[in-house]
């Protein structure tokens, strides 16, 4: 008897955390986001980022990077976008 007991309120608790459960989060007043730049553009800036030293990984501090290098990083995505343009 105790044994169908203790099945019973296993068997019971189970269905509860499966009905309390959460189902799948839908926020239909946020827009869907919308990539804007292409492939070739988030590489180049990635590329240009890593080559100032601005991407580390591991433990160490991450730097900053100044108004110039910013600059830089969205210049050679203009010049990705363009040859992206060009080559087609």
């Amino acid at each position: 008897m105790k044994t169908a007991n203790l099945v019973l309120v296993a068997l019971l608790a189970g269905t509860a955390g499966v009905a309390l459960a959460e189902g799948p989060v839908n926020y239909p007043d946020e827009a869907p986001m919308v990539s804007v730049k292409t492939r070739a553009q988030v590489n180049a800036e990635l590329a240009e980022a890593r080559r100032l030293g601005l991407v580390v990984y591991g433990e160490r501090d991450i730097p900053i990077a100044t108004a110039q290098e910013e600059r830089q990083i969205v210049e050679a995505g203009r010049r990705a976008a363009k040859q992206d343009i060009a080559s087609k």
